[in-house]
């Protein structure tokens, strides 16, 4: 399988690095020049959506998950771990070609959104420095986002006081739409309530409005 995909790929231009087990392919995933990680869920060494899920937690990097488990509740585990897309197998390889293409296409959409938030964001007691994706808090203390992080957060305090729908968090940050089974921005906004808490944000800004949406309780500096 692992030697199919590399050809199929290939023969799309792509530059492929090929990773036999779950250690292997976090240490290659986590080298900054990886533009997109396919991850088959089937490792000999450790579960795939765990791995999925430390990936996530460390590295913005797109992920298409492979699959034999073609289930609705096996698709909601995979993007709730994190991954960008869904495909199980067995699979055609003009839509996994396709697949590719299209999850590439959202992560540069995202890149460029971000590429035009470059001004630092004052919200007093809070800044966040778009140079380093760093957050930090009155009393100094600062701690460093992820690329995604940072999208959602700089678009919050772009907003607020008012409340930013689910829809338009995910088209800004990731370039699809958002569904009911998709978890992976309440993941992302537990993430960066982490984060706050860890430089003294109690009570975290970041307010979830049932039903709406999200929104940064703030004043502008």
């Amino acid at each position: 399988m692992l030697c199919v995909i590399e050809q199929i790929l290939g023969s799309e231009g792509h530059a492929v690095r090929v990773a036999t087990s779950g250690a292997d392919g976090a240490r290659k995933a986590l080298d900054s020049s990886v533009d997109l990680i396919v991850l088959d869920l089937g490792l000999p060494d450790m579960d795939g959506l765990e791995l999925t899920r430390r990936l996530r937690d460390q590295i913005d990097t797109p992920i298409l998950i492979l699959t034999g488990r073609a289930d609705i509740s096996s698709r909601v585990e995979g993007l709730d771990a994190g991954a960008d897309d869904y495909l199980p197998k067995p699979f055609d390889p003009n839509e996994l070609c396709a697949r590719v293409r299209s999850v590439l296409r959202r992560a540069e959409r995202g890149r460029s959104v971000m590429s035009d938030a470059t001004e630092c964001r004052n919200r007093p007691p809070w800044k966040l420095l778009p140079a380093d994706n760093v957050l930090s808090a009155e009393n100094g203390q600062r701690v460093t986002l992820t690329e995604r992080e940072y999208h959602i957060l700089s678009i919050l305090m772009r907003r607020a006081n008012s409340i930013v729908s689910r829809d338009e968090l995910q088209s800004q940050v990731t370039g699809r739409q958002w569904h009911s089974e998709d978890r992976s921005l309440d993941v992302h906004i537990s993430h960066l309530r982490k984060k706050f808490r860890e430089i003294g944000g109690e009570p975290c800004p970041i307010k979830t409005c049932r039903g709406r949406g999200f929104m940064f309780e703030g004043h502008a500096g």
